[in-house]
């Protein structure tokens, strides 16, 4: 691949937008938290500017994730495996994510609303906001957990996909803890403005608990109606009462699914490609996954043969393997087109047993580690 400063440019782009910009973000958002690089050393700009960024660009960095490389595939429909096509179901229910992406997103505007708002709100309001914020964070928490432990066979393939969720989880809850100290203290300063001119220091603090106790408890109890009507919203949409939990449960692939869905479709372009991962299991005998061209397929044996052979003739005679690849080419690729169904996959390879065979018997004449050479192939 040849690189033009256009390339770079563009490359360089957008790894310094999809990485570097939640990288930068995270190192402020911990440093924070110490005594030489707090809030009051960074003008009011700039702390709209990191605060802002940190929830809004990253829960759409999320959301381009979750869909774009998790997998945006309902669990009940066939994944496509290969063609870059991703290799899960989604983590997130369509059905009933409503509840996820409304709590989240509501998490994250009323989070804001804490961070910056100058007057001290109405003491019922300020609670319900900050329960809103919390549960929108427990979802966040919750979700680089669901993409933790994929239950499908391509585990290793999958490490690290519950990395950015947990990064942008931890980094709204940095934000929370900084938000909340801001909305908590407005509440507290009130009430130690407001409380009895006792002196006595038991009975300043029994004022202060009594009154944080009043507004807390009668917040919560105002946020039942809210809850009654959310759900009210959540059955009418199809949703389900409990549609906050079937967000994750009602999904397949992930730690918390509950669902089976049926067996992956596979996309086409090498016919022995298409006969390891078409065939009968019991026939073909899969062996594991693998990558070709950057793409993640199902190997078998007869595969990984095949693949060897072609890389002894092309280490050993470089024309005779171009005229080999030439013949795959031309008669291979159109046979993959009619290898649609099981039985017709199993057919292939039983056609191609006596050619796996002589592509073994060349590999343990001509090279010196055949089983080696066998084994490294879709690595």
């Amino acid at each position: 691949m040849v690189f033009t400063i256009e390339s770079i440019v563009l490359y360089g782009g957008l790894l310094f937008a999809l990485a570097g910009i939640p990288i930068l973000l995270s190192v402020h958002n911990v440093l924070m938290l110490t005594k030489w690089y707090s809030e009051k050393k960074l003008f009011n700009g700039a702390r709209w500017f990191f605060d802002i960024t940190t929830v809004f660009y990253g829960y759409a960095l999320l959301l381009l994730w979750l869909t774009g490389i998790c997998g945006s595939i309902e669990w009940d429909k066939p994944v496509v495996l290969g063609g870059g096509n991703p290799s899960n179901h989604t983590p997130v229910s369509a059905q009933h994510g409503a509840a996820f992406w409304l709590f989240t997103l509501l998490a994250a505007v009323f989070l804001m609303m804490m961070r910056f708002g100058k007057k001290r709100r109405p003491p019922l309001l300020s609670v319900i906001m900050i329960a809103v914020v919390i549960i929108g964070n427990v979802y966040l928490l919750i979700l680089p957990i669901q993409l933790a432990y994929p239950k499908n066979d391509t585990y290793d393939d999958l490490f690290g996909l519950w990395l950015p969720a947990l990064v942008y989880a931890l980094n709204f809850l940095l934000v929370t803890v900084r938000a909340m100290k801001r909305e908590v203290s407005r509440q507290l300063e009130y009430l130690a403005h407001n409380k009895d001119k006792e002196t006595g220091i038991s009975h300043k603090l029994y004022n202060m608990l009594d009154s944080t106790y009043k507004w807390v408890t009668a917040g919560f109890i105002m946020l039942l109606p809210i809850i009654a009507l959310m759900t009210i919203i959540f059955i009418l949409t199809g949703q389900g009462a409990d549609g906050m939990i079937q967000a994750f449960t009602e999904t397949a692939d992930w730690t918390f699914s509950t669902k089976t869905p049926p067996p992956p479709e596979y996309f086409k372009g090498h016919y022995l490609c298409t006969v390891a991962a078409g065939g009968h299991r019991k026939i073909v005998k899969p062996t594991r996954y693998g990558i070709r061209r950057g793409e993640r397929i199902i190997v078998n044996r007869q595969l990984m043969i095949a693949n060897a052979f072609e890389e002894l003739i092309m280490d050993k005679t470089p024309r005779f393997h171009k005229a080999v690849r030439g013949f795959y080419d031309k008669h291979g690729y159109p046979l993959c087109k009619i290898i649609t169904t099981k039985t017709r996959a199993d057919i292939v390879y039983l056609l191609m047993k006596p050619l796996e065979w002589f592509f073994l018997l060349t590999l343990y004449l001509f090279d010196t580690y055949p089983e080696r050479r066998i084994a490294k192939q879709y690595t």
